[in-house]
């Protein structure tokens, strides 16, 4: 299979946007990432209506080690929303969820989809660097998975994808 016909994914496990003065930082962290060519920053002043581009980022292709990536956008709109797509060396492309910088907010956090099915997204607010332990458990109480992440100051958008068990019967 030549390249240009490979599969690409990205495994995100951090998007952040802050509020920084007159501007935006929007950082981003890949847990692996096979056949990727880069990342496009875009910005939407309108809800999500539409999207512009805000800057072009080169990925590092092929890596099994977390990469960090970082942009500013200037000038900034408190309004802004911003979203990661991510470009395959074969064309495909992937969107992260949308996040917005929130100048005013304290720490604050929310999980989706309840129950998990595929991918958790866990969005969490934060007044400065700090540590955060997330805990999954089952509908029963026992506890699937720990992660420990890094936040930066702003909002923080933090994914896990579960492993999932087939059942197979003997």
């Amino acid at each position: 299979m030549s390249p240009k016909n490979s599969p690409s994914s990205v495994q995100f496990s951090l998007v952040n946007a802050r509020c920084e003065t007159n501007k935006g930082t929007i950082n981003w962290t890949t847990e692996q990432e096979q056949n990727i060519n880069y990342f496009n920053v875009e910005k939407s002043l309108d809800g999500g209506a539409s999207w512009a581009i805000t800057s072009i980022v080169p990925a590092t292709g092929n890596s099994s080690t977390p990469i960090n990536y970082s942009v500013t956008d200037n000038p900034f709109a408190v309004n802004s929303l911003y979203r990661i797509a991510e470009y395959g060396i074969n064309g495909q492309q992937y969107y992260t969820s949308a996040i917005q910088p929130d100048c005013n907010r304290q720490e604050q956090w929310q999980a989706w989809p309840n129950p998990v099915q595929g991918i958790l997204t866990v969005a969490i607010t934060s007044p400065g660097t700090s540590q955060a332990t997330i805990q999954v458990v089952d509908n029963k109480g026992a506890l699937l998975k720990t992660q420990v992440n890094t936040l930066l100051a702003g909002n923080n958008l933090l994914t896990w994808r579960p492993v999932l068990t087939k059942l197979t019967s003997t």
